[in-house]
């Protein structure tokens, strides 16, 4: 699923026979659109994104193998505009996001397992990749790439499997990673921004929440990692609790009052941190939104 930047549109990816992606209206509830094609074979998308500077029209979308492309739909009409299958892809290679750049919808990212596809829309709509890796990074990076966001000022993060955290320019070319990245094998499942921090989440139920660091060469730093073992709940759940630590973290989302980050587990769990970004405390607590779910 992906939700517009406005919130006006929803998109609901459904497994079908061939890949399907439903628009809604989120005033009406309303489906406007239903987008499939016979040009791939795949079943499924697995990833899902509104242009954020024309989310009216534009809208992309990643398939799943046999045929992995990313298409670009004008879903309004819907009708494909442009489509590109995602080379290089077989074996231990896979994607797992794509997402246009938030400044330049003619700039669109695939990621994924030694997948970096930086694709820029020519004169004639084909979709080009000014990069097919990242170049220059340091050796030892992993080339597993599980998730990517863009910060306000239109810069690239991606993150690995292994815990590092790669800051990016606006046209791809890489600049560094994140000194202060979680590292030590922690597989960064989702990452997310918000003014000028981001927050990260992945294995052992842990959630990092990094803020922009003074010194440029530095970047950002990391400002609090949640939970804190003692401030756990020791209550009737305290087993499933434990669970939660010892599973990881597959999405999250900020509420629209930037004061709770709601997530979802690998056990099935959906759960809520209440925090206050600017100032983050370790007296935060997890919390489960409704009921535990066995």
């Amino acid at each position: 699923m992906a939700l517009s930047i406005s919130k006006k549109y929803l998109a609901v990816c459904e497994r079908a026979e061939k890949a399907v992606c439903c628009v809604f209206d989120m005033a009406t509830l309303k489906r406007r659109k239903i987008l499939t094609s016979t040009d791939y074979n795949s079943k499924e998308f697995v990833s899902v994104n509104f242009a954020p500077n024309n989310e009216k029209s534009m809208l992309v979308t990643l398939t799943a193998e046999p045929d992995i492309r990313v298409i670009i739909w004008t879903w309004d009409k819907a009708k494909c505009f442009t489509q590109q299958q995602v080379g290089g892809v077989s074996g231990h290679m896979s994607v797992t996001q794509c997402s246009f750049h938030n400044q330049d919808s003619s700039t669109v990212l695939v990621t994924g397992n030694s997948t970096y596809k930086f694709y820029k829309i020519s004169e004639n709509n084909i979709l080009k990749p000014t990069h097919t890796s990242i170049l220059k990074k340091e050796s030892h990076i992993s080339s597993n790439y599980t998730c990517h966001t863009w910060t306000p000022d239109g810069k690239l993060l991606v993150c690995t499997d292994q815990g590092d955290i790669m800051l990016l320019e606006m046209n791809g070319d890489y600049k560094m990673t994140i000194a202060d990245s979680p590292g030590d094998g922690f597989y960064i499942e989702c990452i997310s921004t918000y003014s000028k921090r981001f927050i990260v989440a992945g294995d052992n139920g842990r959630i990092i929440i990094y803020e922009k660091a003074e010194d440029p060469k530095i970047q950002y730093t990391r400002s609090i990692a949640l939970p804190q073992s003692e401030k756990l709940d020791k209550g009737e759940h305290q087993e499933l609790l434990a669970s939660i630590m010892s599973s990881r973290i597959r999405c999250m989302a900020l509420s629209s009052t930037d004061d709770c980050i709601i997530f979802t587990t690998e056990n099935n769990q959906i759960m809520k941190v209440n925090v206050n970004l600017e100032r983050p405390s370790d007296d935060s607590k997890y919390e489960y939104v409704v009921t535990p779910f066995h």
